[in-house]
């Protein structure tokens, strides 16, 4: 990953389609042991832009540090 990624936790369902938006979306990885993820987060997804407050609002998101 690239200083222009942005990355975002997904704590409160796995990824999967609907679960975050597509836009922009460059990778996305599942975890393995939610337990010992950060955020206890179910999974990550990177992408190519920030995101808006909305969209980390409405899928529930969390904005890495």
């Amino acid at each position: 990953m690239n200083e222009s990624c942005y990355v975002y936790y997904l704590t409160q369902r796995p990824p999967m389609p609907g679960a975050q938006p597509r836009k922009g979306l460059l990778e996305m990885k599942e975890f393995e042991d939610r337990e010992r993820a950060p955020y206890r987060a179910w999974g990550m997804a990177v992408y190519d832009r920030k995101l808006t407050d909305a969209e980390v609002q409405d899928y529930e998101l969390t904005p890495a540090e």
